[in-house]
């Protein structure tokens, strides 16, 4: 069928080819051979990162834990995590060596892969026992790598943290899990522009949210989009930031 080897093609989620020195998600296919139908199980993904000495590490923190006792599985706190990618590009590290949890402490959770320039901020349930998230992203040419401890003994949540839905200073956003309407309650008084991608990188809408008359509430009619979990970017003058919801 393909006597001088498979030839694989690369494509991003435009359907525009992989050139050399490209970085971000491309989509493996096979190219179609004749009198033959290649039928795919799954899709191959492969994610390439930005390369240079310009590239910056990721920083990750412990913002602080939450008591949640009654948990059904005996997960009695809740680790709210963050992180900050300085550089300009999105940066993939998949979960594995440079992307983990680890020590005693039994949790549930995922972690992120798609780190979006800007902040984001993720949980992980637990039971209080020391749990570690260690990420190595480059630094420059090299790798270097960072830590966060979480126990029953850090830093508890402040009264009224909203565990919920994702609050800032300038931003409510609300419900998480959604399976509906998505409600963004907007502080900041100027004209942001927000992204709502999947975690293939896949851009689902755009949006300009102008909150310079004052506070204002925006919908996001997320009812057709498939389940799984979606990152919000916020593109403000001065600042990016980045959150991420599930929908049901």
């Amino acid at each position: 069928v393909f006597p001088d080897g498979i030839p694989y093609i690369f494509k991003d989620a435009n359907g525009a080819d992989y050139v050399p020195g490209a970085s971000g998600i491309f989509f493996i296919s096979v190219q179609d051979p004749q009198n033959y139908v290649i039928t795919y199980e799954r899709t191959g993904v492969l994610y390439i990162n930005p390369s240079g000495d310009h590239l910056r590490k990721i920083r990750t923190y412990l913002d602080c834990v939450e008591e949640n006792f009654g948990d059904p599985d005996g997960l009695n706190y809740i680790a709210h995590y963050r992180y900050i990618n300085p550089n300009d590009e999105t940066i993939y590290i998949l979960e594995g060596p440079d992307n983990q949890l680890t020590g005693p402490a039994a949790y549930s959770g995922e972690l992120p892969f798609m780190f979006l320039p800007g902040e984001g901020t993720f949980q992980i349930r637990f039971d209080g026992n020391t749990l570690k998230w260690e990420l190595t992203s480059r630094d420059s040419t090299h790798k270097s790598s960072t830590t966060s401890l979480a126990n029953l003994n850090s830093a508890r949540c402040a009264a009224g943290f909203i565990t919920e839905d994702f609050f800032t200073n300038s931003f409510i956003i609300y419900p998480n899990p959604v399976n509906g309407i998505l409600f963004i309650d907007q502080q900041l008084s100027e004209r942001v522009t927000l992204d709502v991608f999947d975690l293939y990188g896949i851009l689902h809408t755009t949006r300009i949210l102008d909150g310079r008359s004052g506070p204002v509430t925006h919908e996001i009619d997320m009812s057709g989009y498939y389940e799984g979990m979606y990152i919000l970017r916020f593109s403000m003058q001065d600042d990016v930031q980045v959150y991420s919801v599930i929908k049901e």
